[in-house]
């Protein structure tokens, strides 16, 4: 029973509050890094924008449709390519700061469960 205290003390007095310290830098990491996918997707649409207008305001000679075309090209390239690409990274990372935490917080236990969950979500896709 003395044995039992001292895990269960270890775990929740040591082990999880480390464990939850370094999720916490993950998702603020996570956070940083959200907000640059999203801050470049604005700046992406917004240059495109800017594109369309200065060409149809004809301030600028040099401008030519082909300029407008590439700016909303690279919009759209950024919504199917960039932005799927970042999302499987994210997912990637969130995933591996679970398994991480998981181990931290529980040793040998949270490893299990984090290999028997992987393992059924692996069956089911």
């Amino acid at each position: 029973m003395v044995e039992f205290g001292k895990w269960l003390f270890k775990i929740v007095f040591v082990k999880l509050p480390r464990a939850m310290l370094e999720f916490g830098k993950w998702g603020i990491n996570a956070f940083k890094d959200m907000a640059g996918v999203v801050s470049q997707f604005l700046k992406s649409i917004i240059s495109a924008l800017h594109s369309l207008v200065v060409r149809i305001l004809n301030i600028v000679k040099t401008l030519t449709w082909a300029d407008v075309g590439r700016g909303f090209l690279e919009v759209i390239r950024w919504i199917f390519i960039g932005l799927p690409q970042k999302s499987y990274r994210g997912t990637v990372h969130l995933i591996k700061a679970l398994k991480k935490f998981l181990i931290k917080a529980f040793g040998d236990l949270g490893h299990i469960f984090y290999l028997v969950v992987r393992n059924l979500l692996c069956c089911m896709a």
